[in-house]
Formats: structure tokens, C-alpha cells, sequence
């Protein structure tokens, strides 16, 4: 099996709704969503709610990795404080049940970033610094991290391809097997808050196909590299 085929197998395996990776996530993201609530009512600020989090998070790493651990990947490419909230406390429980916990994030890996609303100034949108600093809390050092990775060559590759497509081309675009244009549809339309995309709308569009490109690549060398 190539790894294409691995990662499409276990893509569908994780993200059925009746799977258990799914089940669990879905159980456990309701028994802490009354806490994280809680918190946000009962302290003055965010920062002071995550360092309660990150105390959960840093109290785990005290737990013993089974010999039979499962090897767990969190893919985190955005700094959004809510998802890493969640993401942290599902991974110190999963933690205190013995499995081998990690976080992939993004490092400017990506040419398209909804770190905040199109609203906000095109530099906000893509804030590396500002997603770094929520990164650097929650999951902070408290998870083994690394970083998102495609060689330049390689998304160059994607960009030369898609440089001058429209709409309708790129909703079709394919590399590999993979039906990036469809992938990354839902969430160019929910990023510009629209029901259906406008002529002006490519250049982003194809960034985002690049982005895409780039998260897959580094998931695959990810992988790669932990089967060695």
C-alpha cells in the first residue's frame, strides 16, 4: 500500500461518525465543554484561562506511555485559541491513558491562512506571530511539537499549475488522486462568508489549493518519517 492509499484509509477511517477516533472526541469534547465554559465565565481573562489549561496539560506529562500506545497526531495549522483549548484537552486525556501524544503545526507553511475573519486587514489574516503566541500556550511545550513541512519545489509545482485558473477550474482540480478543489471549497466559501464564489475570488482559491497541497505533503513526510 502506498502512502497516499495509507493516509485516504485511515482519513475515512478517523472521520466516520461511526468510528471510535470520532466517538471519542465527540464524548470527550462534551464532558470538557461545560469546563471550558465555566472557566470563560469565572476569569477575567483568556490567558488566565489557558494557563489553567496548560497546568491540565503539563500535570499529564506525568503519565506512563503504554507499551501497546497508540501513536497520535494532532494536525494544528491555525492559532484559533478555542480548537487548541479542545485540542489540548483531549490530548492530555488521551495522555493520561498512556498514548503517545504530538502536535503538527503550522510555521508559515501555508500561503493561505484564516487565522481571522476576512474582515480584518489582509495582514492580520495571515499573522504568524500572533498564531505562534497562542501556539506557544496551548499546546506550548507541554506536547512534543513539529513543524508542518512541503519543500518549496513541490508547491511551486501546484502553483505553476493552477496560476492563471478560473473558478470552475480550479473547483475540479485534482493532484495525485486527490480532489483538492472540492476539499477546499466549503472552506473558501465559509472564509469569504459567501454561498458561492465570484470570478474575483480565484487568486484566493488558489492559494488555498497550494495550501492544501502543502498540509498533504506534510502529513505524508510526517507519517514517513515515524515508520522509520
Amino acid at each position: 500500500m502506498t502512502i497516499v492509499q495509507h493516509l485516504k484509509s485511515c482519513g475515512v477511517l478517523a472521520l466516520r461518525r461511526d468510528s471510535q477516533i470520532y466517538k471519542f472526541g465527540k464524548k470527550t469534547y462534551r464532558r470538557f465543554r461545560s469546563l471550558l465554559i465555566r472557566l470563560s465565565l469565572e476569569e477575567p481573562t483568556g490567558f488566565e484561562n489557558a494557563l489553567q489549561l496548560a497546568a491540565i496539560a503539563r500535570a499529564a506529562g506525568n503519565s506512563q506511555v503504554r507499551d501497546d500506545a497508540k501513536r497520535i497526531l494532532f494536525l494544528t495549522v491555525r492559532g484559533w485559541p478555542v480548537h487548541l483549548a479542545t485540542e489540548t484537552m483531549i490530548a492530555a486525556r488521551l495522555r493520561q491513558m498512556g498514548h503517545s501524544v504530538s502536535f503538527l503545526i503550522c510555521a508559515d507553511s501555508v500561503p493561505f491562512c484564516m487565522l481571522t475573519p476576512v474582515s480584518f486587514p489582509e495582514e492580520d489574516q495571515h499573522n504568524c506571530v500572533r498564531c505562534g503566541d497562542s501556539k506557544a500556550t496551548l499546546p506550548g511545550i507541554y506536547f512534543d511539537t513539529d513543524k508542518l513541512y512541503c519543500p518549496p519545489w513541490s508547491m511551486d509545482e501546484v502553483q505553476n499549475v493552477v496560476a492563471d485558473w478560473d473558478i470552475e477550474e480550479c473547483r475540479h482540480f485534482q493532484w495525485d488522486g486527490f480532489p483538492y478543489g472540492e476539499l477546499v471549497y466549503p472552506s473558501v466559501v465559509w472564509f469569504l462568508r459567501r454561498a458561492t464564489l465570484k470570478k474575483n475570488d480565484a487568486p484566493l482559491y488558489r492559494k488555498a489549493l497550494v495550501s492544501a497541497h502543502a498540509t498533504r505533503i506534510g502529513l505524508e513526510l510526517k507519517i514517513a518519517a515515524q515508520q522509520t
